[in-house]
């Protein structure tokens, strides 16, 4: 019983121990990274995730033993990849063919993609973090994000098919089309110039060193154009070193 005690109060007193921050004291944190970036919504047609850099520094001002305030400004690589094959089923054409049996065939239309978008962001992140014990924080807050770049580059291989209505066949016609093309475009015009998200993320620090994991929700729609929907979603990690200005 005695033990069980002792081991409860160590706990408490762990749990309770001072964070890493000092009230008033004003740090900058040069970091650098990398981030899993994707474009969600409901016009992402399955697109997965995109690994790009981020590097940039933060401010953070110790408002007290658990809580401080950052401020920051980042370089990050955000965007997409669509790595997939759609079915256009939605797109086929019933054509008459006299030269086949039955005379009468559909079209069935394959896109193929193998395609980078590439969207990157000036971003100026300002949070809250909480330490509740030693080295370890959490942090929410807003960010704004401000476009630099955004380009789509690879390749699309479309290809069409013909064939029978009767789908109790399975004889295709010979000689189905295929176009491909590469790409290397400026998206420039498509991509709304300002976006908001919220950053929601955990860290650690350690003798001035931290690691940083955050989750940035977008909030705004990026996509100009009319009826589609994307928002940035992205995973950012980080390695920083805490610079603490001297104390007035």
């Amino acid at each position: 019983m005695r033990k069980g005690m002792m081991v409860a109060l160590c706990l408490a007193f762990a749990l309770s121990g001072h964070g890493q921050i000092e009230k008033g004291r004003l740090t900058i944190e040069p970091h650098i990274g990398m981030t899993v970036a994707n474009l969600v919504g409901s016009s992402s047609m399955g697109s997965t995730g995109q690994i790009g850099l981020m590097g940039g520094f933060e401010f953070q001002y110790g408002i007290s033993e658990r809580f401080s305030f950052s401020a920051g400004a980042n370089y990050a690589q955000y965007g997409a990849r669509d790595h997939g094959e759609h079915g256009l089923a939605a797109h086929v054409t019933t054509i008459p063919v006299s030269s086949q049996p039955g005379g009468t065939y559909t079209i069935a239309i394959s896109e193929k993609n193998s395609l980078n978008y590439h969207v990157d962001y000036l971003t100026f992140p300002l949070t809250i973090a909480f330490h509740p014990y030693q080295g370890l924080f959490f942090r929410t807050g807003v960010q704004l994000g401000v476009k630099t770049k955004a380009k789509v580059k690879g390749e699309t291989t479309v290809s069409g098919i013909l064939m029978p209505v009767d789908f109790s066949t399975t004889n295709f016609i010979d000689g189905s089309g295929v176009s491909s093309g590469e790409f290397d475009m400026d998206m420039g015009d498509d991509v709304r110039p300002i976006d908001i998200g919220i950053p929601v993320g955990i860290g650690y620090e350690y003798k001035n060193v931290t690691l940083d994991a955050r989750y940035l929700f977008g909030l705004l729609n990026v996509s100009k154009e009319d009826g589609e929907h994307l928002r940035n979603s992205a995973f950012m990690f980080t390695l920083g070193y805490k610079i603490p200005f001297p104390k007035r």
